[in-house]
């Protein structure tokens, strides 16, 4: 997966908001406030929604100048900040947290050259192996990618 699909599939996951709404034409005041209520010109005080809810408001005709659209909001950097994935993994329920160990060993196995170094390595896991074990974990992870 790319990086990109990792921090979508986590933030999802975690049920974060993904999406801003904003007009076509962006203007300096173009993103929605909460509840469609006026506008703003700062991406953090967006409205962040779910897709459900963007697909509410987006409007798909295209002949309209004031034409709402969803954008992805900018996620953590979940494959590159071991904070969001600590954030991310105890956002996980307990049984969960424990499945996910053992995919993050089985991550970690393929990469050692001797016995027992995997306990290390596992220990000092990066972001990025961290949130493979984390979308193994809950079903989402897709070959490929990176």
């Amino acid at each position: 997966m790319t990086d990109q699909e990792m921090r979508i599939a986590i933030e999802e996951a975690c049920g974060l908001k993904v999406f801003v709404l904003h007009k076509l034409y962006h203007d300096p005041f173009g993103y929605y406030r909460e509840n469609a209520n006026g506008y703003t010109n700062d991406i953090e005080k967006a409205w962040h929604v779910t897709a459900e809810v963007a697909a509410k408001y987006v409007n798909s005709r295209k002949d309209q100048p004031d034409r709402v659209i969803a954008e992805h909001a900018p996620t953590p950097d979940y494959p590159n900040d071991l904070n969001a994935m600590h954030e991310a993994i105890n956002s996980l329920p307990e049984e969960l947290q424990f499945r996910f160990t053992e995919k993050l060993e089985s991550v970690i196995k393929p990469l050692c050259g001797k016995p027992w170094t995997w306990i290390w390595l596992c220990a000092t896991a990066t972001a990025r192996q961290r949130a493979e074990a984390f979308l193994r974990t809950i079903g989402k992870w897709k070959e490929g990618g990176v």
